[in-house]
């Protein structure tokens, strides 16, 4: 996939967002927007785009979302607006557990995951905290329900936490500018996402991504503070076993996350699985994930009896528990599966890609678990292997690469007084070159996938605007669609 065919793509859309602008319809410029931010953000072609964020400023002051509001905000209510609903991945829990202890937290979440948060319902539960879920079936009707909750609550602080295409939390910060606090909880750091411009503070975990939101995002240094995160783990959980067998004296390799992580970059990681494979008898690989890929499926098919594809797994502390060492994935690592393997003793063994794979753990340069080659990783590996003292020492030195729950609510009270930010100040770096990275998104990446995407989320906007993008997407998901079929009777 080459830039300039996502960099057309998206023009075509803001062309669209024009013509719908010009003739007030604020629905379907709002879709404009959501539509392409997610291309931005699926293609990571670059971090912000001020041409969208002002088309969903000026969106908002023609809501009129403020009107007639004379009542004080108070400083003791914090509204959080979970635009994923999700209850156990990401920082959800953590937050809310911080920001119960301290403040009234006010929970807005989508009533399509109602029910599917206990853990989140009861820490809001446990904390006499109200939720409200949004069940708008357009972005305006979403706006304005959100907007009924913002003005009976009065927060006098707003995190956002969501997706990167939201347009219905950052409509509403567009129009409370001045009024609330507005918090982005930077999740996705590395990757594209709305809300740079209507945020006060924006919540880093890392120097690498507080780099690329002062230089790429253009958020100023005054807004951008640090606050590294935690990995929830349900220590109480029962292991529900190694999925095959093991004999004695194998040592289980775990790796992990999202297949495309492991897509790109000269095949090297593939070619680390067949290095552990080939040169340690003793060695057993297993991956769990949601999906696979032919490079995978070659691996399990070359070593059918010691390399393992299982899906993810609600155990994944214990499963760490019971392995040897954590293979990271690459050109992509996993920033939560890094803290899991560290919180576990486990040695998270990493060949660097570029600057993204720094600062996901505490005083990361000092753990001796990055390394710049493979020659310098093979030797590390080896020492690993061959010395279990080694391996097992090294792996409980990475309990402490991680902060505490307590820590993490001390600075989550600190974003409240004047120290926000004081105990992990952030280290810019002096030349952060993303271009490397990027690139990952484009190679592994199709433009037909894209169209097929904006297509399949909002066929009548794209048919309105992009008749022939719309054939191509709807014939390109047609094809696939027999392909599929065709497959399974063969």
């Amino acid at each position: 996939m080459k830039y300039s065919d996502v960099e057309n793509l998206v023009n075509h859309l803001k062309n669209a967002i024009r013509k719908e602008y010009s003739k007030q319809n604020f629905e379907n410029v709002l879709n404009g927007v959501s539509l392409a931010a997610q291309v931005l953000y699926s293609s990571n072609l670059y971090y912000a785009d001020y041409d969208l964020e002002n088309y969903i400023s000026s969106v908002a002051e023609h809501l009129k979302l403020t009107g007639g509001l004379n009542e004080k905000f108070s400083d003791d209510v914090v509204m959080f607006y979970d635009g994923f609903g999700l209850n156990f991945r990401g920082l959800i829990q953590i937050y809310l557990k911080a920001l119960c202890k301290i403040k009234k937290v006010v929970y807005v979440t989508y009533a399509r995951q109602k029910d599917k948060l206990p853990d989140v319902m009861k820490i809001l539960s446990e904390h006499h905290s109200r939720s409200y879920f949004l069940d708008g079936d357009t972005n305006i009707k979403k706006i304005h329900q959100l907007n009924e909750i913002v003005r009976r609550e009065k927060p006098g602080h707003f995190f956002f936490y969501s997706y990167p295409d939201d347009v219905t939390a950052t409509t509403i910060m567009n129009a409370y500018e001045g009024i609330f606090r507005r918090y982005q909880v930077n999740l996705t750091d590395h990757a594209f996402w709305l809300g740079a411009k209507p945020i006060d503070v924006c919540i880093e975990f890392r120097d690498y991504g507080a780099g690329i939101s002062h230089y790429y995002r253009k958020i100023p240094k005054s807004k951008i503070l640090q606050i590294p995160y935690y990995p929830i783990i349900n220590y109480d959980a029962k292991f529900q076993g190694i999925p095959f067998d093991v004999k004695d004296g194998q040592k289980i390799i775990f790796s992990g996350g999202s297949i495309y992580k492991t897509l790109g970059g000269g095949n090297k990681y593939y070619e680390i699985v067949n290095h552990i494979l080939q040169n340690y008898p003793e060695a057993v690989f297993w991956y769990a994930s949601g999906g696979s890929c032919k490079e995978m499926d070659e691996v399990l098919r070359k070593y059918p009896e010691r390399a393992h594809l299982t899906p993810e797994r609600s155990d994944l502390y214990q499963v760490l528990e019971h392995c040897y060492f954590y293979l990271s994935t690459y050109p992509v690592c996993g920033g939560l599966m890094f803290q899991y393997a560290a919180k576990a003793g486990k040695v998270p063994v990493t060949l660097r890609y570029d600057d993204m794979t720094d600062g996901i753990l505490l005083n990361q340069p000092e753990l001796g678990i990055m390394f710049n080659n493979t020659d310098e990783l093979y030797e590390e590996i080896s020492h690993l292997m061959t010395d279990e003292n080694y391996c097992r020492a090294k792996g409980e030195n990475m309990r402490k690469a991680v902060i505490s729950e307590e820590g993490f609510n001390d600075e989550i009270a600190g974003l409240f007084t004047d120290n926000a930010g004081k105990t992990y100040p952030v280290k810019y770096p002096a030349n952060i070159d993303t271009s490397h990275f990027r690139q990952i998104y484009l190679d592994n990446g199709k433009i037909r996938r894209l169209k097929m995407m904006i297509t399949r989320r909002n066929n009548i906007f794209i048919m309105k605007h992009e008749p022939l993008m719309f054939l191509e997407g709807f014939f390109y998901r047609v094809v696939r669609k027999i392909f599929s079929i065709a497959r399974k009777i063969i």
